[in-house]
């Protein structure tokens, strides 16, 4: 990795600074050991934090895609506005029809009962019930 973009404790680490504590020849210990000299960003009894500079065209790519989904979540929400309007619409009109309905074959219903069909054929038609004939039988006396 390149070490310019790198950030510890705050402050830069430059190339310079850790190449030199890589190559320092040390010193020799109470041991008889070679003990290198320690850099001075290490910091006994820390954890080196490394952050990482974000570039303009990483940041230009997550406020577009941010943006992005920002417009699709108001569209889809604007979507479901104007199907609940629709729906309440089409009930509305679903109920206003059954009324409808019910009163057609309310107006069914009467036309085929006997009663209107009788009042129909006496007054358009113009007929009448036929005459009860009675017969009385001639007797021969």
């Amino acid at each position: 990795m390149d070490e310019r973009g790198w950030y510890t404790y705050g402050s830069v680490v430059t190339e310079v600074s850790r190449s030199q504590a890589a190559q320092s020849p040390g010193m020799r210990g109470p041991d008889g050991q070679v003990e290198r000299e320690r850099s001075p960003l290490h910091r006994p009894g820390r954890r080196t934090v490394v952050r990482y500079r974000l570039s303009v065209r990483a940041v230009m790519v997550g406020a577009a895609v941010l943006l992005g989904l920002g417009y699709g979540h108001l569209w889809l929400q604007l979507q479901v506005t104007s199907r609940g309007y629709e729906l309440d619409r089409l009930e509305r009109q679903l109920a206003e029809e059954q009324r409808v309905n019910g009163w057609l074959g309310q107006q069914v219903e009467k036309a085929k009962s006997l009663s209107r069909v009788e009042e129909v054929a006496r007054e358009n038609l113009r007929m009448v019930d036929e005459p009860v004939l009675q017969f009385v039988a001639a007797t021969g006396r």
